[in-house]
C-alpha cells in the first residue's frame, strides 16, 4: 500500500461522506416535504429510525469502500525493498 493512501484516503472518504449525506438529506426533503428524520429523537418511530441509520449507514459504507478502493488503483504501488545480499 502506498503511504500516501494511508494519509489521504480516509480524509478523501471522510469529505465524499459528509457531501453524500447532505445530498441524502436534501433529497429526502425535497421529496417527502420534511426534514429528514433523527434517530435519537423520541418523536420519530422506530421504522423510521431504522430505515434512515440504514440508508445512511450502508451510503457511507458504500463511500468509504468506494474511495479506498479507486485510491490504492490510481496510486502507484511501493515497490518492496530488496534484503540485504549475502
Amino acid at each position: 500500500m502506498h503511504p500516501a493512501l494511508r494519509l489521504f484516503a480516509p480524509v478523501l472518504a471522510a469529505g465524499a461522506v459528509w457531501t453524500a449525506r447532505l445530498v441524502i438529506n436534501r433529497t429526502y426533503q425535497k421529496a417527502s416535504g420534511h426534514t429528514p428524520p433523527i434517530p435519537s429523537d423520541p418523536r420519530t418511530t422506530w421504522r423510521q429510525a431504522i430505515a434512515w441509520t440504514a440508508l445512511t449507514a450502508t451510503s457511507a459504507a458504500v463511500i468509504e469502500v468506494a474511495v479506498h478502493r479507486i485510491a490504492n488503483e490510481r496510486l502507484p504501488r511501493r515497490r518492496p525493498t530488496a534484503g540485504p545480499v549475502n
